[in-house]
């Protein structure tokens, strides 16, 4: 079976010539560019250097490229996850105090009309009307002593 080289398809001999390192297949030393002691050094059983054929070097490159490029994606996903995580927990945040922040204002517009008196007992025995009707007993004992007049609308 003849071999071609890879370079310019004439007919090759492989024990005279080159044979690329990662598609295996021949290369004259005079297409390859190589220098006569490139040549014997990759000829050598102990040789400690690699050839690589036009498309090979472009394909190395391309896969070298890919890994730069598969890494510098995954660093772009890993900050766009921390990202994500932070803004997620922000948002929760932001709604954890919004929630505060309505039911605060619920609970004074609940409230706007209480009078708040400082320790005075509270009423906690009876139904709820009988510690409203004793609360609004002491508010107006209170308002009394303080010679504050009030309507009798309560």
């Amino acid at each position: 079976m003849n071999m071609h080289c890879k370079i310019c398809s004439k007919d090759v001999s492989p024990e005279k010539e080159v044979a690329c390192d990662l598609c295996k297949q021949f290369v004259h030393s005079v297409c390859s560019g190589l220098s006569r002691l490139e040549t014997q050094c990759l000829k050598s059983k102990d040789r400690r250097i690699t050839f690589y054929c036009p498309e090979c070097t472009d394909f190395k490159l391309q896969l070298k490229n890919m890994h730069t490029l598969t890494k510098l994606v995954q660093d772009l996903r890993d900050e766009v996850d921390a990202l994500k995580k932070k803004a997620g927990h922000r948002v929760e945040e932001d709604v954890y105090e919004t929630e505060r922040v309505v039911q605060e204002l619920l609970d004074r517009e609940r409230r706007k009309e209480n009078i708040v008196l400082f320790n005075v007992a509270e009423i906690n025995a009876g139904s709820r009307s009988d510690q409203v009707n004793g609360d609004v007993t002491i508010c107006k004992e209170v308002l009394s002593i303080l010679d504050i007049s009030l309507d009798n609308s309560i």
